[in-house]
């Protein structure tokens, strides 16, 4: 099989309207409408269906059937897959947050993507001295007021990003890397041990998808990747080229 380069599909919910998330319901499995029904607030609701929606629609396209006929399943590890083993070698991972949802798909190998908006001020500092690692911490101490923030988000989207590439939990990932990130150079260092490690060489990248969000993505492969191709997609509507700030890449191999 030849290597392709991931894609990062982004989704702004502010773009979608009534309408749109009405014909989104006809998208989605008996499974899917079912549990859309346990959302009590409209807003988490609203990102689940735009969510599914994007993610049928986008394998719909791509598989040449009906979004609605397309099954998921859960692997061991519980991370979700495509259930036909025909279709067994696409991988995917979805995440939603601050007004976006992004969606990452990789024919090559495990992906995990994370997007996080800045405004949670839910004690950070304490977070990162309970499950950063030594030298994150001293990275956030030298960093001024203005670069705390952005540092503290791009290493906790790549973490959770790798571990939901890794089909894990977070806190497995916390104790087990440490990521250096140089704003210079544009360039992330990892230092993996234990389940962190990956088979495949891991590729990663930050982006800013406006001022106060970070979005991270993990791709493995049996090379290393290029950069993905980013599109802007209203599921149902339109799709086009995204131009987003890549604020940092890196690679690591076992």
């Amino acid at each position: 099989m030849a290597i392709t380069v991931p894609e990062i599909i982004c989704c702004p919910l502010g773009a979608i309207d009534g309408e749109l998330l009405t014909d989104y319901r006809s998208l989605l499995s008996g499974d899917e409408l079912q549990r859309l029904t346990t959302y009590k607030k409209p807003e988490a609701a609203k990102e689940f269906l735009v969510a599914r929606a994007l993610l049928r629609e986008t394998f719909s396209t791509r598989l040449r059937c009906a979004p609605v006929d397309l099954v998921f399943e859960r692997d061991v590890d519980g991370k979700p897959q495509l259930a036909n083993q025909a279709q067994a070698n696409w991988h995917f991972n979805l995440s939603h947050g601050r007004n976006w949802v992004a969606l990452i798909i990789s024919a090559v190998g495990p992906v995990g993507i994370d997007v996080e908006g800045h405004a949670r001020r839910n004690n950070l500092s304490g977070i990162a001295q309970r499950f950063f690692s030594a030298a994150e911490n001293n990275a956030l101490a030298n960093c001024t007021a203005d670069q705390w923030f952005d540092y503290f988000f791009a290493i906790w989207t790549l973490k959770e990003a790798h571990a939901k590439a890794r089909g894990c939990g977070l806190a497995k990932i916390l104790s087990c890397s440490s990521i250096t990130l140089d704003w210079g150079d544009r360039r992330i260092d990892f230092e993996l041990q234990e389940i962190a490690r990956s088979a495949l060489p891991l590729t990663g990248w930050l982006y800013r998808l406006d001022a106060a969000v970070s979005l991270a993505a993990i791709a493995t492969a049996p090379t290393m990747l290029m950069q993905p191709a980013v599109a802007q997609v209203i599921p149902l509507r339109s799709t086009q080229p995204m131009q987003v700030e890549l604020l940092a890449s890196g690679n690591w191999q076992s």
